[in-house]
């Protein structure tokens, strides 16, 4: 149990250290058409997965 609380505490600040470092390229990237569509494709990817695993489970009914 205290390994799984260690893991999971170096994994969240690693990841908040990750997005601090890289707050100042996203800020440069916020003018350009990167983010828009970034945010589009991660939307489609949420609903193609959405889509695929609802296939997946009317198929096994």
């Amino acid at each position: 149990m205290a390994a799984f609380s260690i893991g999971s505490a170096l994994t969240m600040v690693t990841i908040g250290l990750l997005v601090v470092k890289a707050s100042s390229s996203f800020k440069r990237l916020e003018k350009g058409w990167v983010i828009n569509n970034l945010s589009m494709a991660s939307s489609l990817l949420i609903l193609f997965l959405g889509a695929a695993v609802m296939l997946q489970s009317i198929n096994h009914i």
